[in-house]
């Protein structure tokens, strides 16, 4: 398996680009809208290599900390989402590896710029996706064998 950026900016179309072809309409409440981004980045992260067996503890601790968000533009709370799914994709890696997630922030409150600026839908998913793409790819493992040490791909 592997992590596939497109994944996440197909996923992220699909929630708010009304433009998109296929666009599923926008969350009707705040729990679908946790549930539906939580699931956009499962999908990718799910993927990572080394494998994890821990995903669904991934995709738990993103929604428990994205439900803390107060506003949409509270995107400080969907950086510590993506790194909560990080940390606790991690330990799913043993006993083959040891992972670390990146010890950057993800900084998608970069989006922000995009959308002030009258950007589209398109181009805030494609930003996300880049940003949270690179920053999994930071992540580390390191072989419990040999110590030998990858990126999460």
């Amino acid at each position: 398996m592997t992590l596939v950026k497109g994944t996440l900016e197909t996923g992220f179309r699909e929630i708010f680009d009304e433009k998109y072809s296929s666009f599923k309409g926008f969350p009707e409440t705040f729990e679908e809208a946790v549930q539906r981004w939580a699931s956009v980045v499962d999908s990718y992260g799910s993927k990572v290599a080394p494998t994890s067996t821990s995903s669904s503890a991934a995709k738990a601790a993103f929604i428990s900390v994205l439900s803390t968000m107060k506003t949409v533009n509270d995107l400080d709370v969907l950086d510590k989402a993506i790194v909560a799914y990080g940390v606790a994709l991690a330990p799913g890696m043993l006993p083959a590896f040891t992972g670390t997630p990146s010890p950057t922030e993800v900084g998608v409150k970069q989006v922000e710029t995009i959308g002030l600026n009258n950007g589209t839908s398109e181009a805030c998913a494609k930003k996300l996706a880049d940003l949270i793409d690179a920053w999994f790819k930071k992540g580390t493992a390191v072989n419990t064998t040999s110590g030998a040490t990858i990126f999460w791909s």
